[in-house]
């Protein structure tokens, strides 16, 4: 047995003071901050607390609440696909969810639903996006000929004129 002789502190041990300031007021504090991850290059500014994702702390209210905020909330991993399809499709703030999910299969294989059915209608939605796209060409090709016609209409007209 090792016996490690260095002095151990506690939560009693430990006095935090707080550092001078140049804020005249604590309203004027900011508690905002950005980080750049490293691997992603992505930026994430918010401030860095989360919602536990327990079943009773981390839900779809707590989401909506917080997220006004930046803060985060980590979803507990007992709602139903139908139930995180509706609120992932209504959340509009994705920088501040964070999904859970435990060990088992069942809970990879529900991810791997939720996934496809977002996948699937990110498609319909393109495929209308698409299709609009396409009428409005068309209506422009249509309307180019229009005008092709009546600026050829015009230029008869100045040419038996002259």
């Amino acid at each position: 047995m090792r016996i490690d002789p260095e002095l151990k502190l506690d939560f009693n041990d430990v006095l935090i003071r707080p550092k001078r300031s140049t804020l005249s007021s604590r309203k004027d504090v900011s508690l905002e901050r950005t980080f750049r991850f490293m691997n992603s290059k992505r930026e994430w500014t918010g401030i860095p607390i989360i919602a536990s994702n327990m079943d009773s702390t981390g839900t779809f209210e707590m989401a909506y609440a917080l997220s006004q905020y930046k803060m985060v909330t980590a979803l507990h991993k007992f709602y139903s696909v139908e139930e995180l399809e509706k609120f992932f499709s209504e959340f509009n703030n994705p920088d501040y969810i964070i999904y859970t999910m435990g060990i088992i299969d069942e809970d990879f294989e529900k991810l791997k639903q939720i996934r496809a059915e977002k996948l699937a209608k990110k498609k319909q939605e393109n495929e209308a996006k698409e299709r609009v796209l396409n009428d409005l060409a068309k209506k422009r090709l249509e309307a180019e000929k229009q005008v092709n016609k009546k600026e050829a209409f015009v230029w008869s007209i100045i040419l038996l004129c002259e």
